[in-house]
């Protein structure tokens, strides 16, 4: 089911008092009544997909050709970031009820594991380098930034596309940021595309 569809069916069916959405990686669910809010912060939704996605650049864009200190960078400043958004919205919506707060928690994770992946990598290369230097056996920074944002995309595009099918259709943002989103997912092979599509339904 469609997010749209899940909301239809809570609005005309009383009895319905759950809703889970699975992503590859974990499955959670939440009451209805969180759900049924969601319309209501639709401009919060909008903000948060524009500073956290549609305006960092390490979401979507090819960063092979970048160095590790601006990938080490871009990630550090979006977990700050994910920070304040997540301590003034829990003010506001309960850490456990709301689907908006605990994906963006799960988005903090995300980065602060791959904040350490890619500074240990980057690490390792530069030792590596240092004890092999003259030979043909240099690791490049491409080699293992594609390696760390492809698995960095792999788990936080289900979350990003979640708050996507959040939004009302044709909708500005919703419309620029989907666009961005299947540009950004061209890093990933053929069969780990559809793992990143968020999966709705009714829990029964």
């Amino acid at each position: 089911m469609s997010f749209s569809e899940v909301l239809d069916e809570l609005k005309t069916r009383i009895g319905i008092s759950k809703v889970k959405v699975k992503f590859w990686f974990i499955e959670y669910e939440f009451d209805r009544t969180a759900f049924l809010q969601l319309p209501q912060i639709y401009s919060t939704i909008e903000i948060l997909l524009r500073k956290l996605f549609i305006d960092r650049q390490i979401m979507w864009m090819d960063l092979t050709k970048e160095v590790p200190e601006y990938c080490l960078k871009s990630l550090e400043d979006m977990a700050e970031l994910l920070d304040e958004k997540i301590e003034s919205m829990s003010g506001k919506l309960s850490r456990d009820d709301s689907p908006v707060v605990v994906f963006l928690h799960e988005w903090r994770t995300a980065c602060i594991s791959s904040f350490k992946s890619l500074r240990r990598k980057r690490d390792e290369a530069e030792e590596h380098n240092t004890m092999t230097f003259g030979m043909d056996e240099r690791i490049y920074p491409h080699e293992y930034i594609s390696e760390v944002i492809k698995e960095f995309r792999l788990n936080t595009y289900p979350i990003v596309r979640a708050f996507i099918d959040m939004l009302e259709e044709n909708n500005q943002t919703q419309k620029e940021a989907l666009r961005i989103w299947y540009q950004g997912r061209k890093i990933l092979e053929e069969e780990e595309k559809d793992k990143v599509v968020p999966q709705w339904k009714i829990a029964t």
